[in-house]
């Protein structure tokens, strides 16, 4: 993590912008990791947020391909595996809302249902809600599993792949 932060330059970031933009646009549904992330309180999680192409983005309060939106509405499909206190495997279609207040500034909120098979339990189901910060590098995500009866809250390291800034 650290090699990545170092090899960061802010150096020519309208051309970086550029580059983010045009490659993250896929086309069609081609499925492209948004982020990877790994964390845990007091359960244990890992997974990745996936988007298809250019079908994602719900609102963006730009229309510049090469600008950056201040405010922005995405969905995302999520998968994980969650250890709370047994195993289980996860999807989640969330929506997030996105603020970027300059380079080093982002905010994210995300909410959605998750559907899955827990050891124990079998069939599970239920949600969660997730905070991030620091330009989405670090989460704080508390989740509710219906038939575990079990609430669960994760602070989670984020790697925001997606959002161009290690393009």
């Amino acid at each position: 993590m650290v090699f990545f932060m170092a090899s960061a330059s802010f150096a020519n970031e309208s051309q970086k912008i550029e580059n983010a933009a045009v490659n993250s646009n896929g086309s069609g549904l081609a499925l492209i990791p948004w982020d990877l992330f790994i964390g845990g309180m007091n359960s244990f999680t890992v997974g990745a947020d996936w988007i298809f192409g250019n079908f994602n983005i719900l609102y963006a309060s730009t229309s510049q391909v090469n600008e950056v939106p201040k405010h922005s509405w995405v969905w995302t499909l999520r998968t994980q595996a969650l250890w709370a206190p047994t195993f289980g495997a996860y999807l989640q279609p969330t929506i997030q809302y996105m603020f970027f207040g300059g380079p080093l500034t982002m905010f994210k909120v995300s909410v959605g249902p998750e559907i899955g098979y827990k050891r124990k339990t079998g069939f599970e189901y239920g949600g969660s809600a997730r905070v991030g910060s620091f330009m989405d590098l670090l989460n704080f995500e508390m989740g509710y599993l219906v038939n575990s009866k079990r609430t669960y809250m994760n602070i989670i390291l984020n790697l925001p792949s997606g959002l161009g800034i290690w393009v």
